[in-house]
């Protein structure tokens, strides 16, 4: 909302949803000036939907009561029945209220009676897997179409430091940019580095927030035989890749033509 805008990235800009105009809007230098997000750059109009809608699944999402659909409705229900057998009181105790002092009792809602305070704590247990959100898992496609260098950047910072903040969620990702393994190599590093960095450079850091375990993040390329290779070093970080050999290749038809460049020219 107005009141409330969604900073993108470290970019110095905010959106927001205008309801009364049902037009999205973003705001730019100190919010001196405003757009229609279909007027700004392709970056932008490729960041801000991403971002919004990965604020939402990592964060809102479990802020708020979700309804499920009726047919979710009619599946718990009915996983709720069958679970529910091995925690139930024995046939005939329908309807009986629990002896004051006793270890029997039940939910009014369904009017059921268990076998113990246990059997209850049990069966709420199982059944809040099936019925409450337990995790949020991320697939993104080449997260870093229409999206400048530095902007690639941040946003794998942004997202390393978004993905950790609930221990359960998790992240993948497909990339044909160099820039955004060089990204995820400074937060892999960050990490073996982090007990040994004098306090005033890790604020000089991008990265620093950003940092992850290495046992938590695995790192692929798909070779032309349509087989996974790992590319990560027995410390855990980026080593040779795809992307570092035809970076060489160019280099080296630069490197070989350069000798024949007439400078007097």
């Amino acid at each position: 909302t107005i009141e409330n805008p969604l900073s993108i990235l470290e970019l110095g800009i905010r959106y927001y949803y205008d309801k009364n105009l049902g037009r999205d809007m973003v705001l730019i230098n100190d919010e001196t000036k405003e757009l229609d997000l279909t007027n700004t750059s392709s970056g932008l109009q490729s960041i801000i939907p991403l971002q919004t809608v990965i604020e939402y699944l990592i964060k809102d999402i479990y802020k708020q009561d979700i309804r499920v659909s009726v047919k979710e409705i009619n599946a718990i229900e009915r996983l709720s029945e069958i679970i529910s057998a091995n925690y139930k009181a024995a046939p005939g105790s329908d309807g009986v209220k629990p002896i004051p002092g006793s270890d029997i009792f039940y939910p009014y809602s369904k009017g059921w009676i268990f076998k113990s305070k246990k059997a209850m704590e049990e069966y709420f247990t199982i059944m809040g897997q099936f019925e409450d959100l337990q995790f949020t898992q991320l697939f993104l496609e080449e997260p870093e179409l229409n999206i400048f260098p530095l902007a690639q950047r941040d946003l794998v910072y942004w997202l390393i430091h978004l993905i950790q903040t609930r221990e359960e969620d998790s992240l993948f990702f497909t990339t044909h940019s160099p820039f955004i393994l060089n990204a995820l190599n400074n937060c892999l590093l960050g990490y073996l580095v982090k007990d040994t960095l004098e306090e005033e450079e890790k604020k000089e850091l991008k990265s620093y927030k950003a940092r992850i375990n290495p046992e938590q993040v695995s790192v692929y390329e798909v070779t032309p035989g349509g087989t996974l290779r790992s590319i990560q070093s027995e410390q855990g970080t980026i080593a040779k890749h795809y992307f570092n050999r035809v970076t060489l290749e160019m280099t080296d038809e630069y490197y070989q033509m350069l000798e024949f460049l007439n400078t007097e020219d």
